[in-house]
C-alpha cells in the first residue's frame, strides 16, 4: 500500500561552507570590561525592582526576612502555565467533536497495487457538509469519512478548488455537532494555535504551539498550487493533519491545515494553514453547488 501523505514542501539543501574564523577585534578586552561592568548594574537593579513589583521591601527580601518574592514569581509563573493548559483544553473540548478521520482510496496501478490517503477535516454544518484539503481528495475513487463517536459514512465530493487547496465533502447525516468558525483577521504572531487532527492515523489528536508568522506564501513541488497569505504555526503538523482545523484560544476554527516545511517529511516546527477568512467564500460557492 503507498501511503498517499499530500503535499509537503521540502526546501533544497543548505550549502555546508565552513565560515570563516572570527577575528578578535582590537579594544575586545576593553569592551568585556564594560559588558561586565553592565551586566552587574542590571542584576543589582533587578534584585532592587522585582520585590517592589511584588510589594515586598527589598531589604527584607536580601535579608532573607520574607520569601514572598521567590514564590510569588513562582505563583505568576504557574498562573501562566495554567492558564495556557485550561485554554488548549477548552479548545479541544470545543472543537474534537466536530473534527473527522477521512480515509481515501486512488484507482489502482498498472500493477493492481492500490493507494491510500489519509487525512483530516471538520463539520461546517449540521446537514453533513464537511472541509478538508483538496490534495487530499483529488482523484480518489473512494472516500470514508470517520466522525468522533466511531460512525463511518461513504462520502461524496460535493465540489473542490485547486488553487485554494479546498474540498467540500458530504455524507448522509444530520444533526451533526459543527465546528465553531472565527476569523483570522484579527490573528496575532504569538497567540496560542491548537492544531487538531489524525496525524499518521492517530485519530482525534490535538498539539498546540503559536501563530509563528503570518502573510507567508509557499510554493508545492513539483507542480502543486503557490499557497498565498498562509498563517504559520509551530503546532506539531504531520501526514494526515492535512484538512483539519487550527482553532484559537476559543476554540474556533482559525485556519485550515494544509502544508509543512519539513527535511525529514515529518514535524520540524514549520506548519502552515489557510487563513478561515479566505477559505470561507471557497467554501459557500463549492456548496452553493459549484462544479467539480
Amino acid at each position: 500500500m503507498t501511503e498517499h501523505t499530500g503535499p509537503a514542501w521540502i526546501p533544497p539543501e543548505p550549502p555546508f561552507h565552513r565560515p570563516p574564523p572570527r577575528r578578535r577585534r582590537k579594544g575586545a578586552g576593553a569592551a568585556l570590561l564594560l559588558a561586565v561592568i553592565v551586566g552587574v548594574v542590571v542584576a543589582v537593579a533587578v534584585v532592587f525592582t522585582l520585590p517592589l513589583i511584588f510589594g515586598a521591601n527589598p531589604i527584607d527580601v536580601l535579608s532573607g526576612k520574607t520569601g514572598s518574592v521567590t514564590e510569588q514569581a513562582q505563583t505568576v509563573e504557574k498562573t501562566v502555565v495554567t492558564l495556557d493548559q485550561d485554554a488548549v483544553v477548552a479548545a479541544a473540548e470545543q472543537t474534537l467533536p466536530s473534527v473527522v478521520y477521512i480515509e481515501v482510496e486512488f484507482q489502482p496501478t498498472f500493477r493492481g497495487v492500490s493507494a491510500t490517503g489519509i487525512g483530516s477535516g471538520f463539520i461546517y454544518s449540521p446537514q453533513g457538509y464537511i472541509v478538508t484539503n483538496n490534495h487530499m481528495v483529488e482523484g480518489a475513487y473512494s472516500i470514508q469519512v470517520s466522525l468522533a463517536d466511531g460512525s463511518t459514512y461513504a462520502a461524496e465530493l460535493v465540489g473542490r478548488d485547486a488553487d485554494m487547496d479546498l474540498a467540500v465533502l458530504r455524507i448522509e447525516a444530520s444533526g451533526l455537532p459543527t465546528a465553531k468558525v472565527g476569523t483570522s483577521s484579527d490573528l496575532v504572531v504569538g497567540e496560542l494555535a491548537v492544531a487538531i487532527g489524525s496525524p499518521e492515523g492517530f485519530e482525534q489528536s490535538v498539539t498546540s504551539g503559536i501563530v509563528s508568522a503570518l502573510g507567508r506564501d509557499i510554493l508545492i513541488p513539483p507542480a502543486g498550487p503557490d499557497l498565498r497569505d498562509l498563517i504559520q504555526t509551530d503546532a506539531a503538523i504531520n501526514p494526515g493533519n492535512s484538512g483539519g482545523p487550527l482553532c484559537n484560544s476559543l476554540g474556533e476554527v482559525v485556519g485550515i491545515n494544509t502544508a509543512i516545511v519539513s527535511e525529514s517529511g515529518g514535524y520540524d516546527g514549520i506548519g502552515f494553514a489557510i487563513p478561515i477568512d479566505d477559505a470561507l467564500p471557497v467554501i459557500e460557492e463549492l456548496i452553493g453547488g459549484n462544479s467539480v
